[in-house]
């Protein structure tokens, strides 16, 4: 992401919109790594759920050219209404669209569990049975939980940005590493 951003492997020009993605999924990451290493979990799987949306609007942009094209010329006003993260996320789970993309579920679940203020939200309740937690504090499940939404969410938008520029070298290393993580969690 940090290459495509800053054009490390040469400039392709124009107006550098995937660019920006790749460059605001970059910091977010980094940002999302930073407070959970200090304990900070929620704030995390916040910033990891508008990772999720950065990812999709680049799906969007491989399965429904048209519609890409309109975001790219929308105002305010019709980016927030045809082109919201609901709306994108419906437009990726039509049937023809295969693109890996973070549905629904995958939303509501870092929404409703570390994002909106509820009436049961506790800050950073990961381990103690409900318990919350105010300032960070290791809690070795959102420590999992929280890495392990991250590096998802990571590995599957640096997939689509190595396919975009041409990074084959970059996305072969990333696909194996996937692999090797998903046959080490089959074992567990």
């Amino acid at each position: 992401m940090f290459q495509a951003a800053t054009c490390h492997r040469g400039c392709s020009g124009g107006p550098h919109i995937l660019e920006a993605l790749a460059g605001r999924s970059y910091n977010l990451g980094a940002a999302a790594y930073t407070v959970i290493t200090r304990g900070f979990y929620d704030e995390g799987l916040l910033l990891i759920r508008s990772i999720g949306e950065v990812a999709n609007l680049i799906a969007l942009s491989a399965s429904d050219k048209q519609a890409i094209k309109e975001w790219l010329s929308s105002d305010g006003k019709t980016r927030r209404n045809k082109f919201s993260p609901s709306k994108v996320r419906k437009i990726l789970s039509r049937p023809n669209i295969d693109h890996p993309h973070f549905d629904d579920e995958w939303y509501s679940r870092l929404s409703e569990d570390y994002t909106h203020v509820t009436p049961a939200m506790k800050p950073n309740a990961h381990d103690n049975a409900g318990q919350g937690y105010v300032g960070g504090t290791y809690q070795r499940s959102g420590l999992e939980n929280a890495l392990g939404e991250l590096g998802t969410v990571l590995g599957v938008t640096s997939l689509m940005i190595c396919a975009f520029f041409k990074f084959d070298d970059l996305f072969a290393e990333i696909s194996t590493l996937i692999d090797v993580m998903d046959s080490d969690s089959a074992e567990i």
